[in-house]
């Protein structure tokens, strides 16, 4: 399980534990089984990067430039994967 919140971005330990948690996936298909929720984000902002991921993202270049292409990469993956918007659901 996976818990995509508008900030996210800013953990750089996160991005990393995710790119991680993608690889394994397409690796081992049959043996992990993800799923996606959506905390206070849309799978819109993650995939398009805008709000809270874009600014986020915008200082990573900075920083750790080299990671940022993974980390993008592995999100718009996630955002590929069965998941919960909980703001979508009732009483969510």
């Amino acid at each position: 399980m996976v818990i995509l919140t508008e900030g996210f971005a800013s953990s750089t330990p996160c991005l990393r534990e995710l790119v991680k948690i993608i690889e394994y996936k397409e690796k081992l298909q049959d043996k992990y089984k993800i799923n996606i929720v959506y905390h206070n984000c849309k799978p819109e902002m993650v995939v398009k990067q805008t709000e809270n991921y874009e600014a986020t993202f915008g200082k990573h270049e900075k920083l750790v430039k080299r990671e940022v292409p993974k980390w993008k990469e592995a999100l718009i993956k996630a955002v590929n994967l069965p998941g919960w918007d909980l703001e979508r659901l009732a009483n969510g």
